[in-house]
């Protein structure tokens, strides 16, 4: 039986009609037993609704998404004495960042870059253990996250900002890579004379190996102007002469890589490892194709699921991913759902689109529920990776994404390295 299946059954019986005339009376003046029961039954699935809806609906705004949790933290600190702010604001995340939601974690990060590190007022260097509260989110797994830190820091600070960028540049999500040989190629056009440039070389030079054309881009322009040489593509280059650049510069560095000196913290650059995980609450997702899907059918396997809609141009284009990944996956044990946006009221559109397109993994209903507890979604697509444990140890907002953006979480989830 499939791991979302959900049984259900129904049935009832009306009144015996074969009464005598002398129990008619007797009879009318009393109510049918299954009525009874069906207008308990009722009542109760509407008190259950209301009391889900008012949830939904009266959920603190602080724990809401990207888009919403900025705007509610910045109308709660502004009420604060300055000197308030900043202890009020990185205390709202616990320790360990789990009194916090993915929309609060960005909200905290982004208002310490706009209200602290860029506020003419108020900017000076961060304290050391505020500058380590932001590294600790280049762990979270919300790319986007990752991505808000790695901004922040480097606009605080020169020299570690500019080793997480390096290691940005190497993050698993190719979103987060690009924005990170960005800021690389931005620092080094405003800063080609500094001596510190050289110290990004070996940084750089693995970027050259990325599998996303725009990370290899950004380093070959990074590394042309800090070495004042002209072997660097733009992003119309052909595949070709893109290969033929980056053979360029990794031959160059053969020769030159093994004498090249680099102090710390550029001798020692890695990837982001996202370590944080969420728990989601109770949920039910309506079947559109196969079951339903609840929190508990999410125990004991390694599930990405991909919140989508039928209007939605980005989703369309990555769905053809997620049948190569179930396709690829399917035996290792991963399981791969869509949750689709109207999913009932669409449903024979849906089914329809899905079998013309050749989309063949299950699909659920993404209710009001489901995209809360999911982080409050509002804009699709959002894909999700779960643990065995039920818990979201990757998040990816928007798309479309290549697919191996998701392939090393999902091996290393399988493998139980993560």
């Amino acid at each position: 039986m499939p791991y979302w299946d959900v049984r259900g059954s129904y049935g009832g019986r009306g009144p015996n009609s074969m009464q005598s005339e002398s129990n008619t009376a007797h009879q009318r003046s009393r109510i049918p037993g299954w009525v009874t029961i069906s207008v308990i039954l009722l009542a109760v699935a509407i008190i259950v609704r209301l009391t889900h809806d008012h949830s939904v609906r009266s959920h603190n705004p602080l724990q809401g998404n990207h888009e919403q949790a900025p705007a509610a933290l910045a109308a709660v600190v502004q009420k604060l004495p300055d000197n308030a702010q900043l202890p009020y604001v990185l205390n709202l995340a616990g320790a360990d960042h789990t009194r916090a939601s993915e929309g609060l974690r960005y909200a905290i990060v982004d208002w310490v870059g706009q209200h602290y590190v860029l506020d003419p007022g108020k900017h000076r260097s961060l304290p050391e253990p505020t500058l380590q509260f932001l590294i600790s989110f280049l762990h979270d797994e919300d790319s986007v996250v990752r991505t808000r830190a790695m901004e922040v820091i480097h606009q605080d600070t020169v020299k570690p900002g500019l080793y997480y960028l390096l290691c940005g540049l190497q993050d698993e999500d190719p979103w987060v890579a690009e924005d990170a040989g960005e800021l690389l190629a931005q620092w080094m056009t405003r800063n080609r004379h500094n001596p510190l440039r050289l110290q990004l070389i070996p940084g750089l030079i693995s970027g050259l190996r990325s599998r996303d054309s725009d990370v290899v881009q950004f380093a070959t322009v990074t590394l042309a102007i800090a070495l004042g040489n002209q072997w660097h593509v733009s992003r119309l280059a052909s595949i070709t002469k893109r290969d033929a650049i980056t053979a360029k510069w990794l031959k160059w560095w053969k020769s030159r890589g093994p004498q090249w000196k680099t102090d710390a913290p550029f001798n020692n650059i890695k990837p982001f490892t996202p370590t944080h995980t969420d728990a989601v609450g109770d949920f039910y997702a309506e079947g559109v194709s196969g079951r339903a899907l609840t929190n508990a059918d999410l125990m004991g396997h390694v599930t990405l699921v991909n919140v989508w809609g039928m209007g939605c141009g980005p989703c369309i284009a990555e769905m053809p991913s997620f049948v190569q990944l179930y396709s690829h996956y399917r035996s290792a044990g991963l399981r791969v759902i869509g949750a689709a946006e109207n999913g009932i009221s669409d449903r024979h559109a849906i089914l329809s689109w899905c079998r013309k397109n050749g989309i063949d993994y299950p699909q659920v209903n993404a209710n009001r529920q489901v995209r809360y507890r999911f982080g409050s979604i509002e804009d699709v697509p959002v894909t999700l990776l779960f643990d065995k444990q039920g818990r979201v140890i990757r998040i990816w907002q928007g798309g479309p994404r290549p697919l191996y953006a998701y392939e090393p979480a999902i091996t290393a989830a399988l493998e139980g390295r993560i």
